[in-house]
């Protein structure tokens, strides 16, 4: 592990079974108050040592100086039990106490993944994974606190317990770095390691793997917070998840979660939307497929009776080394893409039941504040090789026909022409007519698509409509490229993740990193962090405690029924209302409409009948040919396009024609100034000279 005991301290015996540490959870939570009165913090005279004494034993960290700010730092501190042998692809167990003082300065291992995909979608002035995160181990389950020194103890210090983000399939807790979140902000900040991938999501829909054991890692934090952040000087009344994109659904996913639900009271999802568990019923089957493929390619095979027999299948995947399952997840993770194997599921445990209409549930006991970037499609840019497998040059773009199989892709629809009504609506709704290089254009416009239906399109459903009921609701949208801009520099717009550096307080960081960013980065980032931190404190961004107010803030409106939403740009921050309301409306009426008009047009053929009743539509049979709809708008660009080359042409021509009657009139002109020649040692006059200039004379005043 990461963490480590003191020397000479080992850890106590734990001879605890499932059950028991189920009721261990249960108890701890009754015996909360009790041990936030026997927690006691104790400062190291002449070091920077600081303990803590928590429900499973001292912790002892470090305090560190930002700016001239002191917080306390605590690393790696496990909370369940190692998720290895009988316990992999079970619920966590909670951590059993240990004898002695547990050494919290390092940041513990990452959960099994392949970390070297962090960076392909998170770029270092977003996410810097330490030198102790880079070991790989499935005893990850740690978490790391970040807490402002305060003159008292009373636990009165709001917490923001960060999830992080990576598909569920990659990322780590410390990766980011809050110091300038917790010390200028005035808040703790959680952020922990959760199982991912197959380690985290395998499900086969029966007690065997029930799934879901990410987010009960989780769950278990929270609850791990909840009995203890009160020894850090934080306030359990007061608990605030945000994460962002896998990290923002996940945390939404608690607001439907019975187990999480008392345990925090305030949501900010960064790109990452969860609708509630209100048809999570199916997906459980599915995965139950994936889960064979996995075991297959796990070399689980020997049997012949594994496509049957479930047990076997997780027998097997548990007796395999991690490196073998890992790898095994991830192939399939790879062929399938979208859906994605990673999801959660009715497990009996962290989903009991399924619960229809979400709305049954109520949510006006919490905050929901929900945003996104301005480019949040940008993760489609590296998956393109994996969807149409082959590599896109970004600086020559994407072709009309590559354009449409991602259409496809991320509309679930298949290539035949039942749906190609359906993408040459999309292709016309997003081409930008103005811009001349269409393949550029087209690859810029297809991560607007994904922006559009795997961002905005459900961010506007859950605010608007499924926790319509909460205390308040809040949305906004980052508009700001950072002065770094090392990743899609051509891409408009703000990427996905842009804003983290920002929120986090990278701007003052001291490790190095601060230095590349402006001075006007850091005023946004002041801003930020103060909105986010008003949040925690008061569940509104416009409410800050502190007196005086450190910075001016331009009002957030909530959400309402008008979907006001605050954008977030460099210089300012500005109100607005129905952010990119015409694309909405496309993808929530438009289509739906059109695909209905379709169906009562041609019901078998767009109902998938292997025999369609409707025939193709095709242009120009009556004058002996036959053009599909976008055959004939290829030959309209031909056919525009040779109009053009012999309008240039004819002005190439015609000004190489002036230019040379024009040099030829000046080559006259001179001859004519020195009309006279010397023939046979006498001047006369040039009769042939004469004649020709008569002539062109003669046609110049006829032109005038």
């Amino acid at each position: 592990m990461g963490t480590t005991l003191q020397a000479g301290i080992t850890p106590a015996k734990s001879h605890l079974d499932t059950h028991s540490a189920s009721m261990l959870l249960m108890f701890s939570a009754r015996v909360f108050t009790l041990s936030i009165v026997l927690s006691t913090v104790v400062v190291l005279s002449g070091s920077d040592q600081v303990d803590v004494c928590t429900s499973t034993g001292r912790v002892r960290g470090e305090t560190r100086v930002l700016d001239g700010r002191v917080y306390e730092v605590f690393l790696g501190i496990p909370y369940a039990e190692p998720p290895t042998g009988h316990r992999r692809f079970r619920a966590p167990v909670p951590k059993v106490s240990w004898e002695g003082t547990l050494d919290a300065v390092n940041y513990g291992p990452s959960c099994p993944q392949d970390i070297e995909d962090v960076s392909r979608y998170y770029p270092d002035y977003v996410v810097r994974i330490p030198k102790s995160a880079r070991e790989i181990s499935e005893d990850c389950l740690t978490l790391n606190v970040f807490s402002p020194v305060r003159r008292d103890r009373i636990g009165n210090v709001a917490v923001m317990f960060w999830i992080h983000g990576g598909s569920c399939e990659t990322g780590q807790g410390s990766g980011y770095d809050p110091s300038a979140l917790a010390s200028r902000g005035d808040v703790i900040v959680v952020t922990i390691n959760y199982r991912l991938n197959v380690f985290g999501f395998l499900c086969t829909d029966d007690e065997n793997a029930p799934g879901n054991y990410g987010l009960l890692d989780q769950q278990l934090a929270l609850q791990w917070v909840h009995d203890n952040i009160g020894a850090f000087g934080g306030d359990p009344t007061r608990v605030t998840l945000f994460g962002q994109s896998a990290g923002g659904a996940t945390a939404m996913a608690h607001l439907s979660a019975p187990g999480s639900r008392p345990l925090f009271h305030r949501v900010i999802a960064h790109s990452g939307i969860f609708a509630g568990s209100a048809g999570l019923e199916s997906v459980g089957k599915q995965l139950k497929e994936y889960a064979k493929r996995i075991a297959l390619k796990a070399g689980c095979d020997h049997s012949g009776n594994l496509l049957f027999d479930t047990h076997m299948i997780v027998d097997c995947l548990r007796s395999k080394s991690a490196r073998v399952v890992l790898k095994a997840g991830l192939e399939v993770a790879k062929e399938v893409i979208i859906p994605m194997l990673w999801l959660a599921v009715i497990d009996g445990n962290f989903y009991p039941t399924q619960t229809s209409p979400p709305k049954a549930i109520s949510f006006s006991q919490y905050d929901v504040i929900a945003g996104i970037t301005s480019n949040d499609g940008s993760p489609l840019l590296e998956l393109l090789p994996f969807i149409i497998h082959k590599q896109v040059n970004q600086s020559t773009g994407l072709s009309r026909t590559d354009f449409d199989r991602l259409v496809r892709f991320f509309t679930l629809s298949d290539e035949t022409s039942n749906n190609q009504f359906r993408s040459l609506a999309i292709y016309h709704e997003y081409r930008d007519w103005s811009v001349l290089n269409r393949t550029l254009d087209n690859l810029y416009q297809i991560t607007n698509v994904m922006l559009d239906v795997n961002f905005l399109y459900g961010l506007n459903l859950v605010l608007g409509s499924i926790y319509g009921g909460a205390n308040s609701r809040r949305m906004f949208v980052f508009d700001h490229r950072s002065t770094p801009r090392v990743k899609y520099p051509w891409l408009n717009g703000a990427p996905h993740s842009e804003e983290l550096s920002y929120v986090f307080g990278l701007p003052f960081n001291g490790s190095g990193i601060g230095s590349l960013f402006t001075d006007d980065e850091r005023a946004l980032s002041d801003r930020m962090i103060t909105y986010w931190t008003n949040i925690a404190k008061t569940g509104d961004p416009n409410v800050n405690p502190d007196d005086p107010p450190s910075v001016n803030l331009t009002y957030w409106p909530k959400y309402g029924d008008a979907e006001k939403y605050l954008l977030i740009q460099l210089a300012d921050d500005t109100p607005g209302e129905a952010y990119r309301q015409d694309k909405v409306m496309f993808w929530t009426d438009y289509l739906p409409n059109l695909r209905r008009a379709a169906v009562e047009s041609c019901p078998d053929q767009l109902d998938g009948s292997a025999t369609p009743v409707c025939e193709e539509v095709f242009i120009g049979e009556g004058l002996g040919f036959k053009l599909t709809p976008d055959q004939a708008e290829s030959l309209i660009e031909v056919f525009l396009f040779v109009i053009v080359a012999l309008l240039a042409l004819i002005i190439i021509v015609f000004g190489a024609v002036l230019g040379y009657k024009f040099k030829y009139k000046e080559n006259k002109t001179h001859s004519k100034s020195n009309g006279l020649v010397k023939t046979n040692g006498s001047l006369q006059k040039n009769s042939a000279f004469e004649v020709n200039e008569a002539f062109y004379s003669e046609s110049e005043d006829t032109k005038m």
